[in-house]
């Protein structure tokens, strides 16, 4: 990718770009770092597109290509990405193009092309296309594709192509390159072939063609940084010469190498296996990690690689396989490596792995297989508990929340606490924009009753000074709301929440707009309750109606602008000072003061069966349960955040 990036950049250096890179698992300060070294004064923008985890539900279903020859997977899951620009991209005109490429030349001509109203302007397919009379029919590669995008979504290319391949599977040979064709036929127009040159066909098909290509396509399983690359020297120096003006240099080179080099190394990677009790049954991995071997030995010349193997290799796949519960990937071993050659010890690379994604993540499925037998004997680690409660509301690659523009007002008593702090960075990673309404404190309580609302009768015994000014605090923030927004929907939060990521998967849109409510319900609250709503939303019951004694909580909730006009209506009185709220009121509907009490009640509640909001117990509760009822939450927060973890990649 940095090799392609760099050389589109150096040949279009009048030009601004900006680079979607569709992925599963960039590190997204990676692009920060490959910016700031590059020598251009173009605008470049990188724009990190993650796969998200409905995207790789919809890939689990979907055949990879096979090898003609071994009859071997030969594609895997990142060749259907391109399906799935629409989900990233909004511009008029995008230009695709695989990592396996290097730009020789400017692309602006290719970008101004008129594509005569087609969807895509793509060329055709050396191995497959007419034009060179192999097989009848005419294909284009999918490698490098000009997409006028408005075309590409009247057109549902997308849900086609899905929709072919899920269904006619035994036509899938190139993955999405088939779908696609049959998707656009006589819907694609024909690119020059200088835009898409495919260098593992030109050898085998020894045809003259124009050695003078835009873009070059190091196409299939023959790309220059590899030890079979037969390519001869075509293209190669040039990719080399880009490469080397990257800072990443080194990790492509630890593919590069040639067979003798393999060879002269594989003794020593048989000793590795044998100081690992291992069988050699797999000789890809094998070659790979003879590879490797071939960089520790130009990195430790003072050390013999046999000391080297058993001193350092020995404990890597050990922290490997005690932690990640696996051996050590290609890539994984040359890093750790490296990092014993530049002085790190053998415990830097187990922390390393401590701060990976995949031992939290792992070590997050293990807290949940575990977790019946931690509520079982009351031996819940709370400290454990609570990183993991951190690791999944920090860790979101993803967030659909942005499809829904309703005003989001978050109630607080102090906008300085750790509490709410912590609460808005969470919403600020889920791309929420939140309007912030300063709640009256417990402390404050019987001063702001008596100045502010008058109000005649307020059993202390039954209504605590907690639960009134939370009401209170709900109750001004939705007349706040109501007259400072015309919407007709309104996202009311408290500040220890936690939203599930992706509300758009689990069908939030449809329930929102679908169904007759005045107040909807999403937060999950006890233990019992969220356990029969998954056993109802695996059926595919979406919501259901609010249930007495079971549905409270009022850390999220959607409200409509009819019901908030009802509220102020009812619970609001005119006095020559204004509009006072009568407390009094409530008493109506529920025999204690709170506002979720209240508010279900009083509306027509619906209650979301997956849990798209939760209440974050870390901190101090303002009211105070008692244990059974503390431990309950505790439970159904746990059981929330399990359903998250299932349904979600964090």
């Amino acid at each position: 990718m940095c090799t392609l990036i760099y050389s589109i950049l150096d040949n279009n250096r009048d030009i601004n770009f900006k680079f979607f890179v569709i992925n599963k698992d960039i590190d997204i300060n990676f692009y920060d770092e490959f910016l700031l070294y590059l020598p251009f004064n173009n605008d470049i923008k990188i724009i990190d597109c993650k796969i998200n985890q409905n995207i790789i539900k919809i890939l689990s279903k979907l055949k990879f290509g096979v090898s003609y020859e071994k009859g071997v997977p030969l594609y895997d899951e990142v060749s259907y990405y391109r399906l799935f620009v629409e989900d990233f991209v909004n511009e008029k005109r995008i230009l695709y193009l695989d990592c396996d490429i290097l730009v020789r030349d400017s692309i602006k001509h290719l970008w101004e092309l008129d594509l005569n109203n087609k969807v895509i302007g793509a060329v055709p397919d050396f191995t497959l296309s007419t034009k060179w009379k192999i097989k009848d029919q005419n294909e284009f590669n999918s490698g490098v594709m000009l997409i006028d995008l408005k075309k590409w979504k009247n057109e549902k290319v997308k849900e086609k192509c899905l929709n072919h391949i899920i269904n006619y599977p035994e036509t899938i040979k190139f993955v999405d390159q088939d779908a696609l064709n049959y998707v656009l036929e006589n819907k694609w127009y024909e690119l020059d072939d200088i835009y898409n040159f495919q260098t593992n066909t030109y050898y085998w098909l020894k045809k003259k063609v124009n050695l003078n290509p835009v873009i070059v396509h190091f196409s299939a399983d023959n790309k220059p940084w590899k030890f079979n690359y037969d390519g001869n020297t075509l293209f190669k120096k040039e990719f080399w010469f880009y490469t080397n003006k990257t800072k990443f240099k080194k990790i492509v080179a630890f593919d590069y190498t040639n067979k003798k080099m393999i060879i002269k190394f594989f003794n020593q990677f048989k000793l590795f296996y044998k100081i690992l009790n291992r069988n050699i049954n797999n000789k890809i991995n094998d070659l790979k990690i003879a590879i490797a071997y071939n960089i520790i030995k130009s990195l430790n010349k003072k050390n013999p690689i046999d000391d080297f193997l058993e001193k350092y290799l020995t404990q890597i796949f050990k922290i490997y396989q005690n932690n990640l519960n696996r051996d050590p990937d290609s890539v994984g071993l040359f890093e750790s490596i490296k990092k014993i050659h530049n002085g790190s010890t053998i415990e830097d690379i187990e922390k390393d792995i401590f701060n990976s994604e995949e031992y939290k993540n792992l070590n997050i499925n293990n807290f949940f297989e575990n977790i019946d037998f931690y509520f079982k004997n009351e031996k819940l680690n709370f400290e454990r508990f609570d990183e993991i409660r951190r690791t999944i509301t920090n860790n979101i690659n993803y967030s659909s929340w942005d499809k829904f523009q309703f005003p989001s007002i978050i109630i607080s008593i102090d906008s300085q606490s750790n509490r709410f702090k912590d609460t808005t960075k969470h919403l600020k990673r889920l791309g929420i924009n939140y309007h912030n309404e300063i709640s009256i404190t417990p402390k404050n309580i019987r001063d702001h009753i008596v100045k502010e609302n008058g109000i005649l009768y307020t059993p202390p015994a039954i209504s605590k000074s907690t639960l009134t000014a939370s009401f209170i605090g709900h109750i001004n923030a939705l007349k706040n709301a109501y007259e400072k927004y015309d919407s007709e929907i309104f996202f009311i939060m408290e500040d220890d929440v936690r939203l599930f990521p992706d509300p758009f998967m689990i069908g939030l849109e449809d329930i929102i707009f679908n169904f007759q409510w005045d107040i909807l319900h999403i937060e999950s609250y006890l233990f019992n309750n969220a356990k029969e709503d998954k056993h109802l939303y695996s059926k595919g019951i979406k919501v259901r109606r609010f249930i007495e004694d079971i549905d409270w909580g009022g850390a999220a909730y959607f409200i409509k602008r009819d019901f908030v006009r009802k509220i102020i209506k009812t619970i609001f009185v005119k006095t020559k000072d204004g509009l006072k709220i009568d407390l009094e009121k409530t008493y109506m509907y529920t025999h204690a003061i709170a506002a979720d009490t209240f508010l279900y009640r009083f509306g027509n509640t619906l209650k979301t069966t997956f849990p798209l909001a939760q209440q974050c117990l870390g901190y101090d509760s303002q009211i105070g349960y008692n244990k059974e009822v503390n431990e309950f939450r505790i439970k159904g927060e746990i059981t929330a955040y399990k359903n998250w973890v299932e349904n979600y990649s964090y």
